[in-house]
């Protein structure tokens, strides 16, 4: 038995549990929000004690899944409970809002003891990390090597402004993209842009600012236990996409080919990647005009069906095969 932790809509998922299923191979995919279903369709249960050691129990619609069923584990992805059931009677508003926030993370917190309890297991990724700070990723590439574009993070606007004045600079989320949805149901997402001094105003709250890297092209590279997957996006000839290739032209979409990166690079990246402790996650980077190759970061949950696809790489297959090879041993 492989046991999968991910969320609802995750097409990644997807496609590894498709994969499975075509081998016959055994699987029980839990998303986040499984942990908040009704008793009847799902139920959990860990113990540990000096005489029996530690132990647990799924009850998914029925069927029960002990400890010795599981083989393997892919820590593919946490999921927020969109909402806490047990509290839905009550009406003080005061006190509402506080006990939802309670109740949800103790749910949270005994979902990593799962978590926890299933690192003893052959496994793929790590509830412990869900993202990577983009400046320790940064340090360690520098470190183990690789180029990176000079970054700046600051609140003093002065400092700020004397980098942009310097170089040509883009900002960026200092921690991940976030969306946003109006009372209108516009949504709002955060773009890499460009920058400039009269951009800046009086700052007050931290801005992560990069010297713009000049590209051939973009690169991601989905790493997964010690291969990588990479892709060339030419994303460069396209004024939408130019300085950041998630800006998609549904209309006019980049091409994108299979890569194959310089042994150099893969080399100081798998450094990079184990000094972070990932065993996979998606990379960017920039194939500038005089032939270096820049890192730029490291997402360990992002997407990999938009680098398996158009590629042929099959990256779902080889997930599940790790798995499956994983579960029989």
């Amino acid at each position: 038995m492989v046991v999968i932790f991910s969320e609802k809509f995750d097409m990644s998922t997807d496609g590894v549990c498709e994969w499975m299923y075509y081998y016959g191979q055994p699987f029980l995919r839990i998303n986040g929000e499984d942990f908040a279903r009704p008793a009847d369709q799902f139920t959990c249960s860990l113990s540990l004690s000096n005489a029996g050691g530690m132990s647990f129990q799924f009850v998914v619609n029925g069927k029960k899944i002990n400890s010795d069923d599981v083989k393997a584990v892919w820590f593919r992805r946490d999921e927020p409970f969109s909402r806490e059931p047990l509290f839905d009677k009550i009406r003080d508003m005061s006190l509402k809002p506080p006990l939802v926030q309670h109740a949800s993370r103790e749910r949270v917190r005994a979902r990593e003891f799962f978590h926890i309890a299933l690192l003893e297991k052959p496994h793929l990724g790590d509830h412990r990390i869900k993202e990577v700070n983009k400046f320790q990723a940064l340090y360690h590439a520098c470190k183990n090597g690789l180029d990176i574009p000079d970054t700046l993070i600051s609140t003093d606007e002065p400092t700020l402004s004397g980098f942009v004045q310097k170089n040509k600079s883009i900002t960026k989320a200092i921690r991940e993209t976030d969306f946003f949805k109006s009372s209108t149901n516009e949504v709002f997402v955060s773009y890499t842009a460009g920058v400039q001094k009269k951009d800046l105003g009086s700052v007050t709250f931290p801005v992560l600012l990069q010297k713009k890297v000049e590209k051939v092209f973009e690169i991601r590279s989905y790493f997964f236990k010690g291969r990588f997957y990479s892709m060339a996006i030419f994303s460069q000839s396209d004024s939408k996409t130019e300085v950041d290739y998630r800006r998609y032209n549904i209309e006019n979409p980049n091409r994108n080919v299979p890569f194959r990166l310089p042994h150099q690079v893969e080399s100081a990246l798998l450094k990079t990647m184990e000094a972070l402790g990932l065993d996979n996650g998606s990379i960017d980077l920039i194939k500038t005009k005089d032939g270096k190759y820049v890192f730029l970061e490291v997402n360990p949950v992002g997407q990999f069906g938009m680098t398996s696809k158009p590629c042929n790489y099959y990256i779902e297959k080889d997930i599940a095969a790790w798995l499956m090879s994983q579960a029989k041993n």
